[in-house]
């Protein structure tokens, strides 16, 4: 049986569920973008119907990046934020859930330099590790999640366990 993604539409704003990993990897936090869009991510994508989470999250890395997970490991949900914007002429009303993520140490991701392409086909999704400086000077959505993100980093540089940043600032 196909999942429903949690997106419905109320007076003309659509509402959804989105579920995003921070990928910590030497500083630098992974981030996607398609293409032909003008920004940077985090990684992730809609939460199903019955769906926790970081199921969600890491169904949509083993998709976008080919990289398996373990469903059945949870992964720190570090906090839930609230994002209204505009995308291709339709409004949106967004709830995200970002989780703290670890990939396998021997996955090809984490010994890219440059962007590369994601492996799902036809998504036309580029990843790429971003630092602070970066993160500080490229275009990043939701806009008002750089100050955490660069948060993060600090104190993942700090204390390698560190996670809870974000958490009800």
């Amino acid at each position: 049986m196909e999942k429903t993604d949690i997106q419905f539409e109320i007076e003309g704003i659509t509402v959804n569920c989105r579920a995003v990993g921070i990928l910590f990897n030497n500083n630098k936090i992974l981030f996607q973008k398609r293409q032909k869009d003008n920004f940077w991510a985090l990684p992730g994508g809609k939460i199903s119907i019955m769906e926790k989470g970081y199921h969600a999250v890491k169904r949509e890395l083993n998709e976008e990046l080919g990289i398996n997970l373990d469903p059945q490991i949870p992964n720190d949900l570090l906090d839930v934020k609230e994002n209204f914007f505009e995308y291709e002429g339709k409004k949106f009303h967004e709830f995200i859930f970002i989780y703290s993520m670890e990939l396998p140490k021997n996955s090809d991701i984490l010994f890219h330099d440059e962007s590369f392409v994601g492996a799902e086909k036809g998504k036309d999704l580029v990843f790429k590790w971003l630092d602070k400086e970066q993160i500080l000077s490229e275009n990043i959505a939701p806009n008002f999640m750089v100050n955490d993100l660069i948060d993060y980093i600090d104190g993942c540089h700090k204390n390698k366990k560190y996670m809870r940043t974000m958490r009800r600032k």
